[in-house]
């Protein structure tokens, strides 16, 4: 029955009546969203990090929407956001807001730092990135640090002896630190079974040598382990371990055998306790630029209502200044944690309006405070976030929702943008049919049969009437206009997910082979194509010699540097040697650069965005670059490289580096360009979504994104060529090559 009830609640909670998308319900989500990502990304109180942002951003669209007028909503976003920023003032921009000097500023500041956010790139939740995200003069976060790790200290064998009895583990602790203030603290004990419980009077370790003990019960069980979790960055120093089983009243002190058994957990009857280390120490810069302790932001959230709040706050060892209404953050944090258990964030939610609702929140703020490329984009950040709002009020189920987070990242025009749903009702990716097409004179044409038994019914050169009922070019189209990037990877990636679908569907093609209209349904049991290199071929071409003293090599392929190594005699004196780069490396691949230079080259430079202001303003950056050296053995002959749409990100930077410096002649057709290290969001409800995090230039500053790199010599391809089943654009190498 409390099940029951549960469930009860929550189905009221979401299913609440909401009315249309109108002019109320756009003002309170966007004063709410804006407001959202100021205080989430750019304000570094402590309050602010004991939020589950997700969660908070699906109840909070919940509370704003349930505003009447503008009243309530200055109400709501007060209730919701000064609990976790107390210095936050939300206004009607008629009012003048003024946040005296004694609000933020403690009675002897000289003795405080000064708390602030510094974002390369942004590092988001889930996502193990090159970015980071700081909060300077802050213990890290939990997504900053290391690792935690289990140190084993003390074996206490057969100790099943003395279940159910209680003891004492004592052990001398010191910080390794230069600094007085304390760098190390004892976390409370948790509610699991195996923490020790801290029974001394002191939780911080310091530079000063304390005996510290910690209490528990001994299972029923063989052996049992005793140690410490801690993060391996935090030195500290221990020693005096003891153990005592308090038996009737006597203290009896326990041998140590952990030195006897060096691997205590491979007998399987062992349990095991630990007392868990955090570091107190303050977050390192990664960059020089801070805001100044005067910048406070002032932002209009929407028409008529104004917030101000301090992009840097002063902070001591114990709390950033001033410490917030503990009351009525708890209370925020219950009503978060009844409305939205962490149980029910689960699952695939996108049936759910609220969840909708907040992973737009969340995926806008992300992108409009750290992509890198919106002057690219095809949209503005107002108008996406209008639009999406929209759509999320009248999706109904989760694939509906999976389309609109796809229809969402498709504007910002850039090929690293992926949506995705990892959730069983998603099977549009699983499954395909044996086909493969591809695009000559503005037509779509088979090329490839996966299908023996279709062999006397179609052949490749075939031209692709239409597809489910729709001609073929526009139902191309419409599949593009999910896709994001430039417009030759938009087709590309089109045409290899063309057939994509549900496992064990059926897909319906009109085909034109020799003048007749050939009616096909296929059914979908090839799995799913998410990439496709474009050298791929039924029979790949083999590696090595392919005409007298001219050698070819996938770029793609597995292990290819070696198989480049094993020839490498031979290919010093090669008449000319083609490498084909039509896709995406599964290894480094810059080692054959130092073979076609003879001084350091540097790779074209990687932009990150050094961000400590919102909006994208004032950005500048950190630039990186891959530097290659030369060796002593060098390809002396004719070098060429293809590439088409599918050479993306990692083969752009190589291809750059080879046309920059002349390294070679490039044939076939634009690459992607698409560049820059991926970041991903990972929204509730099973959604994610990736996008570039760096901007990635050419070597004398001009744009790269969405041109790519453009070949020396342009080949398309042609019907007559696909139906003869000629690669002419390897064909186009080696004329040149022979020559």
């Amino acid at each position: 029955m409390k099940f029951s009830f549960t469930f009860l609640c929550l189905t009221l909670f979401f299913q609440n009546a909401f009315g249309q998308f109108n002019e109320r319900a756009e003002r309170n989500l966007n004063a709410f969203c804006k407001l959202y990502g100021y205080v989430r990304f750019f304000h570094p109180s402590d309050e602010a990090q004991k939020i589950d942002w997700n969660n908070f951003a699906i109840y909070g669209a919940k509370k704003v929407l349930n505003a009447k007028n503008d009243q309530e909503l200055l109400n709501t976003l007060n209730s919701l956001f000064v609990p976790i920023a107390p210095l936050l003032r939300i206004s009607s921009s008629k009012t003048k807001i003024i946040l005296p000097v004694a609000d933020y500023t403690p009675l002897q500041p000289d003795s405080f730092k000064v708390a602030c956010w510094q974002h390369l790139g942004v590092k988001l939740p889930g996502f193990n990135t090159l970015y980071k995200s700081v909060r300077l003069n802050r213990p890290p976060t939990v997504d900053e640090r290391e690792s935690d790790q289990f140190i084993p200290l003390f074996l206490m064998r057969n100790s099943q002896n003395y279940a159910g009895k209680t003891f004492t583990f004592k052990i001398n602790m010191k910080g390794d630190t230069t600094i007085n203030a304390p760098t190390l603290k004892i976390e409370q004990q948790s509610s699991d079974n195996s923490s020790l419980r801290n029974i001394s009077s002191i939780f911080y370790i310091d530079q000063s040598k304390r005996t510290f003990n910690f209490g528990g019960k001994i299972p029923s069980i063989q052996n049992t382990v005793l140690g410490v979790v801690f993060n391996p960055t935090s030195p500290i120093s221990l020693d005096n371990i003891q153990l005592f089983i308090n038996d009737n009243g006597k203290q009896i002190e326990v041998n140590n055998s952990l030195a006897q058994v060096p691997d205590p957990f491979s007998n399987p009857s062992t349990s095991r306790f630990y007392f868990k280390v955090t570091s107190l120490k303050f977050a390192t810069p990664v960059f020089t630029e801070i805001p100044k302790t005067s910048d406070i932001l002032k932002k209009e959230l929407v028409p008529g209502i104004t917030c101000v709040l301090p992009l840097t706050v002063y902070s001591n060892t114990q709390h950033t200044y001033p410490e917030g209404d503990s009351i009525k953050l708890n209370r925020l944090l219950r009503d978060i944690e009844r409305a939205i258990p962490s149980a029910y964030t689960g699952g695939s939610r996108g049936s759910l309006l609220e969840f909708r609702l907040g992973d737009i929140v969340i995926a806008w703020n992300v992108l409009r405070h750290f992509f890198p490329y919106w002057e690219d984009a095809k949209t503005t950040p107002e108008k996406m976030l209008r639009d999406s709002f929209l759509k999320a009020f009248t999706d109904k189920a989760a694939l509906d929702f999976y389309q609109t987070l796809k229809i969402m990242g498709e504007k910002l025009n850039d090929g690293h943008v992926f949506a995705n749903l990892t959730d069983p009702t998603n099977q549009e990716g699983d499954a395909s049919v044996p086909l493969i097409f591809s695009k000559a004179e503005n037509k779509i044409v088979l090329s490839s049969i996966l299908d023996s038994s279709l062999n006397n019914i179609i052949a490749p050169g075939d031209l692709v009437e239409s597809i489910d009922g729709s001609p073929s070019n526009s139902f191309l189209s419409l599949l593009e206009n999910t896709i994001s990037g430039s417009r030759q990877w938009k087709e590309h990636k089109a045409l290899f997910t063309l057939t994509n679908g549900p496992k064990n569907t059926f897909q319906e093609l009109i085909i034109n082979h020799k003048g007749k209209r050939v009616s096909l349904k296929l059914k979908r049991t090839l799995p799913g194509v998410e990439y496709r290199n474009g050298s791929y071929r039924q029979i790949p071409r083999k590696n090595g010699l392919v005409q007298p003293n001219i050698y070819y090599f996938n770029l793609s392929a597995d292990s290819i540097i070696d198989q480049v190594n094993r020839f490498e005699d031979k290919l010093i004196g090669a008449k000319a040697i083609i490498f084909d780069l039509r896709g995406y490396p599964q290894a480094d691949i810059y080692p054959i650069i130092s073979h076609l230079t003879n001084k350091k080259i540097v790779s074209r430079p990687f932009h990150t965005p050094k961000i400590i202001y919102p909006d994208y303003t004032q950005v500048n950056y950190q630039t990186d670059s891959v530097v290659v050296n030369p060796v002593e053995k060098r390809y002396k002959g004719k070098v060429f490289f293809l590439t088409d749409a599918s050479a993306m990100s990692y083969s752009e930077s190589f291809l750059g580096v080879v046309k920059d410096f002349n390294l070679g002649t490039l044939v076939g057709s634009a690459t992607a360009g698409t560049n820059g290290n991926i970041n991903t969001i990972y929204l509730p409800g099973r959604y994610s979504m990736s996008f570039s995090g760096s901007l990635v230039t050419n070597n004398d500053g001009s744009k790269h994104h969405l041109i790519g790199i453009v070949p020396d010599i342009k080949v398309e391809r042609t019907i007559k060529g696909i139906m003869q089943q000629r690669d002419e654009v390897f064909e186009a190498a080696l004329i040149e090559a022979v020559k």
